[in-house]
């Protein structure tokens, strides 16, 4: 080999070792912001209590909401406090102030319909199916309906699993109003979703420092 040839193989050495140095130099910065990156706002913990939390039966019922809100819900979509405006001699003002209605979550299924049941028992707390001798049948409603109200609490989390200190959503009565049509079809493998929209008396924002308010 001559003296040329050997110095282009280590220029065409050095020149691949620094491309490589470089290029997981790159990988590196872009993973640490990846995972540093604490304003991921697709990571998030939701945590689901009974508004009413006096019987023994509600601490059971505590147990099963968390596992549904910590492995079964996918999304929630959370609406804001809005206003509603008029026109006054061609200014507009506030006229209204529109408080949250809903909150639609998104929860996965699994093969043993855990979720449907969870929705169903939950359902059942609002409602008492009369008996098939009865000639009116249909239902009746429990005269206490918050007895089936839950509460939650909405956790963005960092890349690191920590969470944020800021921007936490605290959800007040919640209730379930409908579940999106199910599909069931043998020539579909996806997991089945269910888009749940429930009722909320209120929706707050809150902060560490906050939550007593």
């Amino acid at each position: 080999m001559s003296l040329q040839s050997a110095k282009g193989s280590v220029a065409r050495g050095l020149k691949i070792g620094a491309d490589n140095s470089v290029g997981m130099l790159n990988r590196g910065f872009r993973m640490a912001l990846e995972t540093l990156d604490i304003q991921n706002k697709n990571i998030f913990e939701l945590l689901m209590w009974p508004k009413d939390m006096i019987s023994f039966k509600s601490v059971a019922a505590s147990a099963v909401d968390s596992i549904i809100s910590r492995l079964y819900v996918t999304s929630i979509t959370v609406p804001f406090v809005s206003f509603e405006y008029e026109t006054y001699n061609e200014v507009k003002e506030i006229k209204d102030v529109v408080y949250p209605q809903q909150v639609t979550m998104i929860l996965l299924d699994n093969e043993f319909a855990m979720t449907r049941t969870w929705i169903n028992s939950w359902v059942k707390n609002s409602i008492i199916t009369k008996p098939l001798f009865d000639p009116d049948g249909g239902y009746i409603f429990y005269d206490d309906q918050n007895g089936a109200k839950k509460n939650a609490l909405l956790v963005p989390v960092g890349g690191l699993g920590i969470p944020n200190t800021g921007g936490w959503f605290k959800f007040e009565g919640l209730k379930p109003m409908s579940v999106d049509e199910l599909t069931f079809a043998h020539n579909d493998g996806d997991p089945m979703l269910l888009t749940v929209q429930f009722s909320v008396d209120n929706v707050w924002m809150k902060t560490i420092g906050n939550f007593t308010e």
